[in-house]
């Protein structure tokens, strides 16, 4: 997971479980944004030196938009859907860890089996077998 660029959205702001487990794998968060929740107060960037981007009432055109222009290789949130955006590999985060110290390598593993995955579509490669009949 060195090296991967992770994008971060979420309405909650108890995520130091998430950010210390990327940034303790060598991943490169490149946005968190914290969605308005009325509920909840959001802290300052725990993590000032190694997260630069930290933004509050984040938005979903916000997302589109940070997604298309920071192209990260994973994107985590509370909540995902068909047509959020371009972004080849989405989890969802959970509202609360694991208990102990296994949380962490419990998402790391998962992260690992995500960037994995085949995630082109069987019918795409059935080109091949048109090809043949065009002019």
């Amino acid at each position: 997971l060195q090296g991967k660029k992770l994008m971060v959205v979420a309405y909650n702001n108890k995520l130091t479980w998430i950010l210390k487990t990327a940034l303790d794998l060598g991943m490169d968060i490149v946005k968190v944004g914290m969605i308005n929740f009325s509920q909840d107060v959001y802290p300052e960037n725990p993590f000032k030196d190694k997260i630069l981007d930290w933004e509050v009432d984040y938005t979903a055109e916000k997302r589109r938009q940070d997604v298309s222009r920071l192209k990260p290789d994973l994107v985590l949130a509370n909540y995902n859907g068909p047509n959020m955006d371009d972004a080849p590999y989405h989890d969802t985060i959970q509202l609360t860890p694991e208990g102990g110290f296994q949380s962490g390598i419990a998402l790391a593993k998962r992260w690992v089996t995500i960037f994995q995955q085949n995630v082109q579509e069987g019918w795409r490669s059935d080109e091949k077998y048109f090809k043949k009949y065009q002019g």
